[in-house]
């Protein structure tokens, strides 16, 4: 059974969406939260298996969401939802950690499909940009062609980190972190770190030993 928590500010929004995750047999809506912070409280109290997330909400908005929420609830996937269709918004998601990004005027058929495909592991995105990452696990002959030190870089990236937070996290200059992305986008050839973000994420535990790699 996946278990799904339900985050949105509009309550008849929240109500159909439960009725339409109802129609599926493997699911189970395990709560409802109007706003981020109560959506983080949540996701502790629940450890749902997908967190369904709106973008735009009060007291915490669900980029605000996506940032905190392997601390509070490491095992929940969040699959965003939302009536924002601008490319930077889905790529700002799925930097930050989203695995799914999906359009509210989705029909319900792709929405539970969508859930399923973020519950069992693989990354729902809709922009032919992503496409490279979604096929299935990433071939390891790229991940071989970088330094230790681009693949803990690539390991931080994979968990939605900005070159800042890389760069404090690491000890390193924003100058020369940002120089180790350029390489290891270039070496993994994909068309920009949200790509060789999504590619870490499906290399997955090949690349968390490296992690450390970025901080020495």
């Amino acid at each position: 059974m996946i278990r799904v928590l339900i985050a949105d500010d509009h309550p008849l929004f929240r109500e159909g969406l439960r009725k339409a995750l109802s129609m599926g047999p493997d699911l189970k809506v395990v709560g409802e939260a109007p706003d981020g912070l109560a959506a983080l409280d949540m996701a502790a109290r629940e450890r749902p298996d997908v967190l369904v997330l709106d973008l735009t909400m009060p007291r915490c908005d669900g980029f605000g969401v996506l940032e905190q929420l392997g601390r509070f609830s490491p095992h929940t996937r969040a699959l965003v939802l939302t009536v924002h269709l601008e490319r930077d918004f889905e790529e700002r998601a799925l930097a930050s950690g989203a695995r799914g990004f999906v359009q509210k005027d989705s029909s319900v058929e792709v929405i539970l499909k969508a859930v399923r495909s973020v519950a069992a592991g693989d990354i729902w995105a809709s922009r032919r940009h992503a496409s490279v990452a979604l096929a299935g696990a990433p071939p390891a002959e790229p991940l071989e062609s970088l330094t230790p030190r681009e693949r803990g870089i690539l390991a931080l990236l994979g968990r939605g980190m900005m070159n800042r937070e890389i760069a404090n996290k690491t000890g390193l200059s924003e100058k020369t972190v940002a120089s180790h992305v350029s390489s290891l986008i270039a070496k993994l050839g994909v068309r920009g770190r949200v790509e060789a973000a999504l590619m870490a994420r499906r290399w997955g535990a090949a690349l968390q030993a490296d992690e450390g790699a970025g901080e020495r």
